[in-house]
Parts: C-alpha cells; structure tokens; sequence
C-alpha cells in the first residue's frame, strides 16, 4: 500500500466498491429534472398533434362537410329506393335536386347581398369622416397632417395583416381573379 492513498473499503461480497465518475446529485434536483423532460415530451407531443391538425385542416373540413351532405341526402334517396328506383337513379335526381335547390338559394340570396354592399361602403367612408371630424374637433385637437399620418399608419398596418386578421378559408380560392366591378376596393 503506497503512504497517503486511501483504499475503498470492501464490499461484503469481497469485490471493490465502484467510484461513481459524476458527483452525486441531490434527490430533489433528480426528481425536478425528471419532471422536466417529461414535461418536454408531452409539449413536443402537444406541439406535434398541432401541427399535423393545422396541415390536415383542409382535409378534415371537406371530410365534415362530405358526411354532413351525406346525412341530410340519404334519407331521401332511401325514400326513392323504397319506392323502387334503381340506387343510380335515386342518387342522380337527389343530387340534382339538391344542387338545383342550392342554386335557386345563391340565386335568390345573392343579388340583394351583392347590392347591399355599395351602401356598405358608402355608410363605412361616412363612419371615417365623421370619426376623422371628430378627432379634427374633438378633445385630441389633432392636424390634418397628423390625423392623414395616423390613417396612413393604420392601413399600412392593416393591410400589412390582412393575412393574419382573415386569412382565405381556401388557399386555392384566393387566386388572384378580377375583382366584380359592384364590390368596393
């Protein structure tokens, strides 16, 4: 034995006892760190179940609205079924007559809609002018210099958003085709 070296005492089973390379760890740091990447599974998991959602949103909409149809058209196509049309024939004029009531609804919704959207507009400039006198006149005592560099800002702001505040519920609808000459700018 060398002089100042100490030896590990042995083990009952007469082998050595093993050194642990790293310093001991105090229990409740090892339960906290236990804690935390567990934590860190289950938000990575969360996260993961998000994004595969998002991406698949599209799919889940047209798969909804797949079986809503499906369900309000069923009955009566049992009920022409029941009555001895062929499955073909009951499905064709279902269809038909479920496309041709969608069109007389667009037909019949549409137009008024469309021409409301002028008074819309007309009522919406005439909210901002009032609005804009009031901040001329009112308790702010604004320019009309600040009040046009405050304006500019808000619709560089939100036209910069646009996107963010309502984006097109189809991408591929938001294609950029001409704009109906009745609906404002």
């Amino acid at each position: 034995m060398t002089p100042g070296v100490s030896v590990p005492p042995a083990r009952a089973g007469g082998g050595r006892r093993r050194r642990d390379p790293q310093p001991p760890v105090l229990w409740p740091l090892r339960v906290a760190a236990a804690y935390a990447w567990r934590l860190l599974v289950v938000a990575a998991a969360v996260i993961a179940v998000g994004v595969v959602l998002r991406e698949l949103a599209l799919v889940a909409m047209a798969l909804f609205l797949a079986c809503f149809g499906t369900a309000l058209l069923r009955p009566p196509a049992q009920w022409l079924r029941a009555r001895g049309w062929s499955p073909a024939a009951a499905a064709i004029v279902v269809m038909g007559g479920s496309l041709a009531l969608l069109a007389s609804l667009v037909a019949v919704v549409v137009p008024p809609f469309v021409d409301q959207l002028d008074q819309l507009g007309r009522d919406l400039r005439a909210g901002v002018e009032q609005a804009g006198d009031w901040l001329l006149e009112g308790p702010l005592n604004l320019s009309e210099r600040e009040l046009d560099q405050y304006l500019d800002s808000a619709e560089r702001s939100l036209r910069g958003s646009s996107g963010a505040i309502a984006p097109p519920p189809f991408p591929a609808a938001a294609a950029p085709w001409p704009r109906p000459a009745s609906l404002p700018a």
